[in-house]
């Protein structure tokens, strides 16, 4: 019998039961394939090992069965279906390819010159990379004139385990702080959780809304009034789970339409905060070395052990714990705490901390509360610290401060702009206070440009008042024309007023060039120019103030290694990838659609700055390919792990066709529309008019069989490759005619 359910279109014939009485009965196995939610055991009755259960036991069924077609319509409600549960968001990145063994180099030369004197210095970077990891080291030459030094930077070891969204690192590393702790530099071993290695994981509560659709629809998805998603629905309950939600309050609106064009809107609020984590995840990190001081002064001063550790979870949908410990010589400090989430307004976090040192027991009491909406956002945080409360980064004799508070308020308008005010307050110990307030205010002006206006006055010692106000026009994609004012009240030191106006073209993400010049009214001025190819960026400066002249020269770039190839790049800060079409030189590559470079005598380019773990499109530039090209694609996905390089091949070949004339052994041209083949090969070409034929694929030499009215006869084609992509080798008499 052929059945259909609510419309969808089944058209599927399967085993309908009918008693005496004329119930009809499905089988159990179909009911689970369209979705359906099973009856009562009860009601089933027992054919050929099989429950079937009657039609009339589904919830709200009803039906019309046509006995000579043997048709069967069925409408049941929505809640008779099963869930369907959808993400609205593709979640599932694909994996980085494990790179071989290759390395880059990084380079940056910086010399200025005044009237007094000549400073010179660089810095470099070397890393190496393998299927185990990257290593990185830096160091900075500094040459003032009279001396010179050389200081080593960091020099670090990584590890990425991207399926367990955890990195190792080996070296130099800066601790995790948690929400209430110091960041310091050590050289050690760290080991945590890494969310960046899965672009697309969103780590904060997720968002779902759900509904119900009696026939077969469709869903479109709005946050905040903008279109997110769409997707198909069968009938049914549904839920849409991973909605791509910003942080702060808004709402989810679902409109879903039937096949009869009936829609039905479902509204629901949200407040999503990115320092809450969903329920079950941890992020934690822990850190074992020795505190490193003077990082950029001296290359290796290392001082006293320490260790760090931090956890966090979140418990459920509202509430994410904290627990953050330190240890070093002497102290120890461990605090706890967490963010609570209340829908109505905002989160609130509140932590504790206690540490326990040769000078003494101390604590730290921290309470903040977040709320970010439109039109109002606030934020208030306050934390009261004890005299002998000590932790990593906070060294005696330094004390720390008795309270600091900070407030903020903002509004923002659709199209008025946004105004924010914020006020900020330290009660020291062994320093003055502080107060701070401020006031900003922006606004878009469309296509125009933009203004912008802030306030800062200070209150430690001297009171001060800054104000800053600027008018950015845009005269084109890259370029803008910006004036600034800036007036300061300084009380004693007295009062200053400084107009300025830049001119300014960016640099373009591939190759080009970009200026500044910049006058102010104390008589100081600016010019620079900026040279950015496929092998470095080029900067030139000279600025006057007053009699003094100074100019500046920088010179930035890298090379990579990845293979057996060296390739010469601009600076290499991110992951790398080289794009090899053999044969095929000044081909131009592009990566997400922008300019990334071209390809050498080899049919190499190296393509620099792509994300990590995440999908970087390159493709090429098909006006670059010559006739005889065969192409397979014009775009690859290259997804590479952390500052390391991937290949990407592009297939693509030279055909090797040429055009050539087949005559037989009478002289008269092969018909029309015989076929014509390579021997061994199951790829057909056919002959045209006075047997011309095109034929790919050539070897030197290629044995070629040709089919026509029950007949055939082979022949051989001598081929020898050239710049010439529509070759014509003559003609080729086919011998031996078999029928």
């Amino acid at each position: 019998m052929l059945v259909d359910i609510n419309r969808q279109q089944l058209n599927q014939t399967v085993l309908v039961l009918e008693d005496k009485a004329g119930v009809l009965y499905l089988w159990s196995q179909d009911l689970q394939r369209w979705r359906l939610r099973q009856p009562n055991p009860s009601t089933a009755i027992v054919y050929q090992g099989d429950n079937y259960f009657p039609l009339s036991a589904i919830l709200g069924v009803s039906h019309v069965y046509d006995p000579k077609t043997l048709t069967l319509m069925i409408e049941v409600r929505s809640q008779a279906f099963t869930r369907t549960t959808i993400d609205s968001q593709y979640t599932n990145m694909p994996l980085p390819v494990k790179p071989g063994s290759g390395g880059f180099i990084n380079y940056d030369f910086f010399a200025a010159h005044t009237q007094d004197s000549t400073q010179r210095s660089a810095q470099f970077e070397l890393g190496y990379f393998n299927r185990f990891g990257v290593g990185t080291g830096s160091v900075y030459a500094n040459n003032p004139g009279s001396s010179s030094s050389v200081t080593r930077l960091d020099t670090t070891w990584t590890t990425d385990y991207p399926e367990k969204m955890e990195t190792l690192h080996l070296g130099d590393a800066i601790t995790t702080p948690g929400t209430w702790g110091r960041s310091v530099r050590f050289g050690g071993i760290q080991f945590g959780t890494n969310f960046g290695t899965q672009p697309g994981f969103d780590t904060f509560p997720q968002q779902s809304a759900a509904g119900q659709a009696v026939l077969p629809s469709t869903v479109d998805v709005f946050i905040n009034n903008t279109l997110v998603s769409s997707q198909s629905l069968p009938p049914g309950s549904f839920s849409i789970r991973n909605l791509p939600v910003i942080t702060g309050e808004g709402n989810v609106r679902l409109v879903v339409r039937d096949l009869f064009g009936r829609e039905q809107v479902i509204t629901r609020p949200f407040y999503a905060s990115q320092t809450l984590l969903r329920t079950g995840l941890e992020d934690f990190s822990g850190e074992f070395g020795f505190l490193r001081e003077n990082f950029g002064i001296n290359s290796n001063d290392y001082s006293e052990w320490l260790s760090t550790g931090t956890y966090r979870r979140g418990l459920n949908e509202h509430f994410t714990g904290e627990l953050h410990a330190e240890m070093m010589r002497n102290l120890t400090t461990v605090g706890l705490g967490g963010d609570y989430l209340i829908p109505q307004l905002g989160t609130i976090g509140t932590y504790v901390a206690g540490s326990l040192s040769k000078s003494g027991n101390g604590g730290l009491l921290l309470f903040g509360i977040d709320r970010l909406a439109q039109p109002w956002s606030l934020g208030a945080h306050t934390q009261w610290i004890s005299r002998d409360f000590t932790q990593v980064g906070l060294q005696a004799p330094q004390l720390p401060p008795v309270q600091l508070s900070s407030i903020n308020l903002s509004y923002a308008t659709r199209n008025s702009g946004s105004v924010g005010i914020a006020y900020v307050t330290q009660y020291n110990r062994d320093q003055v206070n502080s107060r701070i307030a401020t006031f900003s205010y922006s606004v878009s002006l469309g296509k125009t440009g933009s203004l912008s206006l802030s306030a800062l006055r200070t209150y430690a010692g001297d009171e001060n008042t800054t104000i800053f106000a600027m008018l950015s026009i845009s005269l084109g994609p890259s370029t803008s024309l910006s004036s600034s004012l800036q007036s300061a009240r300084a009380g004693s030191a007295g009062n200053s007023n400084d107009f300025s106006t830049t001119l300014q073209l960016n640099l373009p993400p591939g190759e080009g060039y970009g200026y500044k010049l910049q006058a102010d009214t104390d008589g100081s001025r600016e010019a620079s120019y900026s040279l950015q190819n496929n092998i470095g960026t080029y900067t030139i400066d000279a600025a006057q103030n007053q009699d003094s002249t100074a100019t500046r020269l920088d010179v930035s770039g890298g090379m990579a290694m990845l293979g057996n190839n060296l390739f010469l790049s601009r600076s290499i800060d991110q992951s790398f990838a080289v794009a090899r079409i053999p044969d095929y030189p000044g081909v131009r590559i592009l990566a997400d659609n922008q300019p990334a470079g071209r390809t050498d005598a080899g049919g190499n380019a190296l393509i620099p700055r792509l994300r990590a773990y995440d999908i970087n499109l390159i493709s090429i530039d098909q006006r670059d390919l010559p006739l005889d090209a065969e192409i397979s694609t014009l775009k690859l996905e290259a997804v590479p792990y952390f500052r390391s390089g991937v290949e990407v091949k592009f297939p693509i070949r030279h055909s090797h066709g040429a055009t050539l004339t087949i005559h037989l052994e009478n002289g008269n041209p092969m018909p029309v529309g015989a076929s014509v083949q390579e021997v061994g090969n199951d790829t057909v070409y056919t002959v045209g008019y006075d047997g011309e034929v095109y034929v790919v694929g050539l070897g030197t030499t290629t044995r070629l069989r040709a089919t026509w009215s029950s007949q055939s006869c082979e022949f051989d084609v001598s081929f020898t490759a050239s710049a010439d992509p529509l070759p014509d080798l003559g003609i080729f008499v086919c011998r031996g005619v078999k029928q």
